[in-house]
């Protein structure tokens, strides 16, 4: 599991290890114990980091893929307005076959002329 900025990892994993500087300092908390501490900090906001990431991703991924239906559908509207002098796409109840539009059901639409 990686991710793509390990130096917002390293510096969250300071900033969680902040509190102990003072004891530190002071000989309450040994260099051991400081690097452990240490250790656990950035392997715990590694993990953090990756999940955030993979979470990001996923929702990014799906936008990206919305946004792509979206230009292929403006697209072949654009196609079917310039080939067929049509408005846009056709309807979902309908489908195009060498010029004449036939219903889902294998009638052609009536022409209006009774």
């Amino acid at each position: 599991m990686g991710v793509r900025r390990p130096g917002l990892v390293v510096a969250a994993a300071i900033l969680v290890s902040l509190p102990m500087i003072p004891s530190f300092l002071d000989g309450g908390i040994s260099v051991a114990a400081v690097t452990l501490r240490f250790g656990i900090a950035v392997a715990l906001c590694w993990a953090g980091g990756a999940v955030i990431e993979r979470v990001y991703d996923g929702y990014a991924r799906k936008a990206r893929e919305a946004e792509i239906e979206k230009a292929l559908l403006d697209g072949y509207g654009r196609f079917a307005q310039e080939r067929h002098g049509q408005e846009g796409p056709p309807t979902s109840g309908s489908r195009t076959h060498g010029g004449t539009t036939e219903q889902r059901n294998g009638s052609t639409p009536p022409t209006g002329n009774r």
